[in-house]
């Protein structure tokens, strides 16, 4: 209980760029981890890393050869990530979800996992997001974005032609959204 309220105060502190209240549920990290795949190598990027929930969930499920970027603005997150998880397929990027594509190496991305807060982000700052997100996501990629409020599917569904909306047990509910570039 000790953890959960000094967690709760550490993210609500930081509102603006953890978005949260408390940290993610193991059923929102398996739900916007769906699309990892297990039997092939994948070049995963993962926004908002936060304390690592998700992060952990994204490791228990990828293929041994494949390769996760975290990116984490808050510098006291990173380096509880760096100290709980040893794992040489991750590395943690501490820096602003907006200039990703400075870290990664020169390939499409298989999967991208945000907990963002897009809510909290200009318009401009969230399109541009988004805009690299889509241009970055391989052909059969997936994005993956949890939300705490649907008015932010409109905007998704000008960069990705297929969104698929889960909604998952967390506090508060959350509304997973899976976007791609495919063809249904």
């Amino acid at each position: 209980m000790i953890k959960f309220i000094k967690t709760s105060f550490s993210l609500t502190n930081n509102i603006k760029t953890t978005g949260a209240i408390t940290e993610t549920s193991i059923f929102v990290a398996r739900e916007i981890t769906k699309h990892i795949n297990p039997d092939r190598p994948q070049l995963i990027l993962e926004v908002g890393a936060g304390y690592g929930n998700v992060t952990r969930e994204i490791l228990k499920k990828m293929h041994p050869d494949s390769k996760l970027f975290s990116v984490e603005l808050n510098t006291k997150f990173c380096l509880k990530i760096e100290e709980t998880i040893n794992d040489p397929r991750l590395t943690v990027i501490n820096d602003s979800a907006e200039n990703f594509e400075t870290y990664l190496p020169k390939q499409k991305i298989d999967a991208i996992i945000s907990t963002l807060p897009f809510t909290f982000f200009s318009t401009q700052l969230a399109q541009s997001i988004l805009s690299k997100f889509k241009n970055h996501l391989s052909t059969d990629g997936e994005f993956s974005q949890v939300y705490y409020s649907l008015r932010f599917l409109k905007q998704v569904k000008r960069y990705f032609s297929v969104n698929k909306v889960k909604i998952t047990v967390n506090f508060p509910l959350g509304f997973i959204i899976h976007s791609s570039n495919k063809k249904e």
